[in-house]
This record gives structure tokens, C-alpha cells and sequence, in this order.
């Protein structure tokens, strides 16, 4: 499943935010399936403490790891998504 993953953060607490960012980059190379992959890695917005990212999940486990791995200092908003087309082609299929 994929997810459109907004994030906010502290900017005081960047500082820690980049050393934690390199140990997750370590440890998801090491252990690539313990995290979501990133289609769409993080990018901060210009205006305000916020980011977003697309990343798809093939089980819960992986959204809980990343979620705590960087708790407490970023807050996650989860929202999943399906390809337009995906849901076209059932929606028609159901108006059948």
C-alpha cells in the first residue's frame, strides 16, 4: 500500500533530526525490509516545519518502525492512496 506521509517537526530539534536521518539511512541499508521504501523521499516545504514523502508499505510493521524510530521529535500523518487509474478501472467495472 502507499502512502502520501506528512511530517512536522521542531526546527530545534534538527540537529538531532539529522543524526537520527543517518542512522535510519544505515540501519534500512542493513535491513532493507524492516522500513517502507521511499517512491518519494523526504522533502522539506519551504514555508513552516513540515515535509513530505511518499513511501510504500508492504506490511504495518514497517510504517510502526519508521513511525518510532523517529519519535518523539517528528509527528507522521499517514494517508494512503491508490493510482487514479487502479481506481478508475474498478470504478467502471462496478458501474457495469
Amino acid at each position: 500500500m502507499k502512502y502520501l506521509v506528512t511530517f512536522e517537526y521542531d526546527p530545534a530539534d534538527l540537529p538531532k533530526l539529522a543524526k537520527k536521518a543517518k542512522v535510519y539511512d544505515e540501519d534500512k541499508k542493513k535491513n532493507p525490509d524492516k522500513y517502507p521504501a521511499a517512491i518519494v523521499p523526504a522533502h522539506f516545504m519551504i514555508k513552516g516545519c513540515k515535509g513530505v514523502a511518499i513511501l510504500e508499505v508492504s506490511n504495518p510493521e514497517q510504517m510502526a518502525n519508521k513511525f518510532a524510530f523517529m519519535l518523539p521529535e517528528v509527528k507522521y500523518t499517514f494517508t494512503p492512496i491508490i493510482d487514479a487509474r487502479t481506481f478508475t478501472k474498478q470504478y467502471m467495472e462496478m458501474k457495469k
